[in-house]
C-alpha cells in the first residue's frame, strides 16, 4: 500500500550531496563519466553488480562503479531513442517510485539488502530486453540503478526525502 502522504524526492540532494555527507563527487557526474554502451553492455555490467556483491563479502567501490556504469548506459540508450532530457526523466521516476512503493521500498534506502535491490534492477532489466524502443524502460534501470549507487554513498539517505 502506498503512503497517503508521500514524500517527494529532491533530486538536488539524492545525486548533487551536500559536503557533510562525505561525498566528495556527485553521484550524477560519475553517471555521466561513465562509459556509454549497447543493450549487452548493460546486461554485462548487470553482471559485475551481481559479482562485486559477492565477492569479499561485497566490494562497495565496485558495486557504485558498476552501478554509475549501468545508469550510463541506460541513459545512453534513452538518448538513443531520442529523449532529451533524461535526468529530468530520471527524477520524475524517482519520484513517481517513491509515491508508488514509499520511500523505505526503493533502492534509495540504503537499510534495504542489496539482494532486493538486485531484483529491482534485474526486473527492470528483463522489461527493457522485451521493448528495446521504449525509452521509459531505460530509465526506470538509470533511476533504480542511480539510486542504489546513491544509497552506497551516504549515511542519512532518508534525509533526502522532502515531505
Amino acid at each position: 500500500m502506498s503512503d497517503p502522504n508521500p514524500p517527494t524526492i529532491d533530486i538536488q540532494k539524492v545525486f548533487k550531496l551536500k559536503k557533510k555527507s562525505g561525498i566528495k563527487k556527485p553521484v550524477i557526474n560519475d553517471i555521466k563519466a561513465a562509459p556509454d554502451g549497447d543493450f549487452n553492455d548493460l546486461v554485462a555490467e548487470l553482471g559485475r553488480v551481481a559479482r562485486a556483491m559477492t565477492y569479499d563479502n561485497g566490494n562497495p567501490a565496485d558495486l557504485y562503479t558498476s552501478l554509475t556504469a549501468v545508469a550510463s548506459i541506460a541513459v545512453s540508450l534513452a538518448r538513443s531513442l531520442k529523449l532529451k532530457k533524461p535526468f529530468r526523466a530520471v527524477h520524475l521516476e524517482m519520484n513517481q517510485a517513491v509515491f508508488k512503493h514509499t520511500w523505505a521500498l526503493t533502492p534509495l534506502n540504503p537499510q534495504m539488502p542489496d539482494g532486493q535491490k538486485l531484483v529491482i534492477l534485474v526486473e527492470e532489466i528483463g522489461e527493457a530486453a522485451d521493448d528495446h524502443n521504449d525509452a521509459a524502460e531505460f530509465i526506470q534501470i538509470a533511476t533504480m540503478a542511480g539510486a542504489w549507487a546513491a544509497s552506497l554513498r551516504a549515511d542519512k539517505a532518508q534525509d533526502w526525502v522532502t515531505t
